[in-house]
């Protein structure tokens, strides 16, 4: 299957596919399992982006449509992914609604667009957590923190919002990243370049065993 924005593109050849009524070049990617090759259109030509799974289709129609240009929030390594897991804390199977970032206590944690904040609060799963406010439906949550350098109002992409924690639902000193989009939960990760998104180990063994 090939995506390009909320389009489906069949196949015709290994040099041509079809959007629509279009025949466009195509130059044929090495197909692993269920991935799905995403194009955008430069200059009336389709062109071959990245693969990503099924799962991460609503992501990447969003994104394209958006565009957003997301800086990173902490310095550390993803440790935990979006989607279903082992629940770290109590055991089980559990939905993480976003990302881990690795790090130490009172690392500085940092909006990762401009907005509004328009929640300051905590509680038993996210502990202190920060939630930003980015117009066009978009929000962005920051758990676990251990301390609040912001006030509700106004913030610029890479402002301070916190320092790093190990508030709530923990195992450990990190950042817990979420993004909601019109009250859906996203996988972040989608909106980040592979070279500015650091994985750790135990998630590059986890996804290389899912091929």
């Amino acid at each position: 299957m090939i995506s390009h924005g909320t389009h489906k593109a069949e196949v015709l050849s290994s040099t041509h596919i079809r959007v629509g009524d279009i025949d466009v070049p195509f130059q044929t990617q090495n197909m692993v399992g269920a991935t799905i090759s995403v194009l955008s259109s430069f200059g009336g030509q389709l062109i071959f982006l990245e693969q990503v799974t099924p799962a991460m289709m609503d992501e990447v129609t969003i994104r394209n449509e958006l565009r957003p240009k997301f800086v990173m929030p902490a310095s550390g390594v993803v440790t935990s992914v979006f989607g279903p897991r082992r629940d770290p804390v109590y055991g089980g199977d559990e939905f993480h609604d976003g990302i881990d970032i690795s790090g130490q206590e009172g690392d500085l944690i940092y909006s990762i667009d401009e907005g509004g904040v328009c929640r300051i609060d905590q509680d038993h799963i996210y502990g202190i957590y920060v939630e930003i406010d980015h117009g066009n439906g978009m929000k962005s949550i920051y758990g676990h923190l251990s301390e609040v350098k912001v006030q509700l109002g106004p913030i610029d992409k890479g402002q301070l919002v916190g320092l790093m924690g190990n508030t709530g639902k923990s195992s450990g000193p990190h950042l817990h990243l979420g993004l909601n989009y019109h009250g859906k939960y996203l996988n972040p990760r989608v909106f980040y370049g592979k070279t500015l998104m650091m994985l750790g180990n135990s998630v590059t063994a986890l996804e290389e065993s899912l091929v």
